[in-house]
């Protein structure tokens, strides 16, 4: 059982919402490896927090493991941080297993991390085994949203895929929990178009339907946006189209693209992108407007995770003219 470390929680990339307690919305109540903006910090009061919260959580580690069992993967624990430092319930996901995800948060639930400056959202993640992609317990209270080759449903109530791509004229989903939009692997770009465009405006997590498993995350979705080209100089942009991944910049030259079947050309792709924004934008942007399966999605964004880079928009325009 290995701590892998334990920073400051960051929002969700590109939602609209206010920050919480500033309007109607309520914060989510289900695991989403992003904060839920109740307890914002700025980085140098929070980053001290994240270290004490590290220190106190090696001590909790054996309990962990206890929970885990034989499961292997990683598990990302959104812990909530008060002025005393006393740790509130966490948040945890990414095993894909919620009766472990649970026993997680009753270990982590009633630590003390001694006197802070200010109350914190921190992340913690904690792996077993080789690193893996986080995946997502469907059943831990999200609202549902699933996407075949031939249609999106949620409940009772589906909405074929286009075959032009135009999004249907739809009200957006009344939700009460957080939208989760479960892709089949050979769901294609249209259907993910429909479900984002079907979902409410907010955190809407993405993720696809994986062999021997739960569902691998994949980031959040742009949700009730139509798709608009920007022209953000600070901007990395990914198109998967046909098999091949093509990094952007808006207004910058980068190299030619690179198939998803050879990681280091596409890990190469990448690293020359970010190399011509500086300074980046933490949040990365993978268009849903090319030619692609779910499935293809998978290795676009486990190349944008191994370049230290989190913040992950699913969904609207990319490396267009």
């Amino acid at each position: 059982m290995k701590l892998v470390g334990c920073v400051p929680a960051h929002p969700a990339p590109d939602d609209p919402r206010p920050v919480a307690g500033r309007s109607g919305h309520r914060p989510p109540r289900e695991w989403t490896p992003f904060a839920t903006g109740e307890l914002h910090a700025e980085p140098a009061v929070a980053q001290p927090i994240a270290q004490a919260v590290a220190r106190v959580l090696g001590d909790r580690l054996p309990a962990i493991a206890r929970c885990f069992a034989d499961a292997r993967g990683m598990v990302r624990a959104m812990i909530p941080v008060a002025t005393h430092g006393r740790v509130g319930r966490p948040r945890v996901g990414g095993l894909g297993d919620l009766v472990i995800e649970r026993c997680i948060a009753g270990a982590l639930t009633g630590m003390d991390a001694g006197g802070v400056a200010q109350a914190a959202e921190i992340a913690c993640e904690v792996m077993r085994g080789e690193p893996a992609p986080l995946r997502i317990s469907i059943d831990a209270g999200y609202a549902v949203i699933e996407a075949s080759a031939r249609e999106v449903r949620f409940g009772e109530r589906s909405q074929p895929v286009p075959a032009d791509r135009t999004p249907p004229e739809l009200p957006e989903l009344t939700l009460t929990a957080t939208a989760l939009i479960v892709l089949d692997p050979d769901a294609p770009a249209a259907a993910l178009e429909l479900a984002l465009w079907w979902a409410p405006a907010g955190t809407t997590l993405v993720a696809v339907k994986a062999a021997g498993g739960a569902p691998v995350l994949l980031g959040v979705g742009a949700s009730r946006r139509r798709p608009q080209p920007r022209s953000d100089p600070h901007r990395l942009e990914l198109r998967t189209d046909r098999g091949r991944l093509r990094a952007c910049v808006p207004g910058r030259a980068v190299p030619a693209s690179a198939s998803l079947l050879e990681p280091r050309e596409v890990d190469r792709i990448i690293a020359a992108a970010i190399a011509a924004c500086p300074p980046c934008a933490r949040n990365v942007v993978v268009g849903t407007t090319g030619d692609f399966v779910a499935k293809d999605l998978v290795a676009t964004t486990s190349a944008v995770y191994r370049a230290g880079h989190a913040a992950l928009s699913i969904g609207g325009t990319a490396c267009e003219p």
